[in-house]
């Protein structure tokens, strides 16, 4: 089954799916919505489940679609990151991920997120995945260097720095 393109209407199903810019607009309230429910000590209430529902939604649209509004999500936290607002930067790269799961630049950058807060574990493995994804893409290894050296595990470290080195000066596929 093809999939349609950018300026067709229709789902999967046949049905109608929001536009574009209504979509962008859903994404930008994510944040809001993410402060009020942990304001409100994490209660699910109405709206929060109409935004569950759009989220779905969000998620059925061909992946054309799925990828530019993961791409505004990664800029956003692109400029979370560089203001240090790391939690905010975390939620907008798992926001690009959900879309877009095959970008390891989105995943690298949620690896960075995590290493700033302080969480190795989990960078370490959105790293690997950057690493699956884009076997050449240097800073995934760089940055899972990084996550190995913060759990003590030099060996590894030295292992991803090396082949960062290797990679170096070689296109990057990422």
């Amino acid at each position: 089954k093809a999939e349609m393109g950018p300026g067709e209407k229709g789902g999967p199903s046949g049905k109608a799916t929001p536009s574009r810019s209504s979509l962008h607009g859903y994404y930008e309230k994510w944040d809001n919505v993410s402060r009020e429910t942990q304001a409100d000590g994490g209660k699910i209430d109405a709206g929060e489940q109409a935004e569950k529902q759009k989220r779905k939604e969000v998620l059925s649209l061909p992946y054309p679609e799925r990828r530019e509004i993961a791409a505004a999500e990664k800029e956003k936290g692109n400029e979370a990151f560089k203001r240090k607002q790391h939690e905010e930067a975390l939620a907008h790269y798992t926001h690009a991920m959900d879309l877009d799961p095959h970008c390891a630049i989105i995943a690298a950058n949620r690896a960075a997120a995590l290493l700033a807060l302080d969480r190795p574990r989990e960078a370490l493995a959105d790293c690997s995945t950057a690493v699956d994804i884009s076997p050449d893409y240097v800073k995934a290894y760089v940055r899972r260097s990084t996550a190995y050296r913060k759990m003590e595990l030099y060996d590894a470290a030295m292992a991803d720095l090396r082949k960062a080195k290797d990679l170096h000066g070689k296109p990057n596929k990422a």
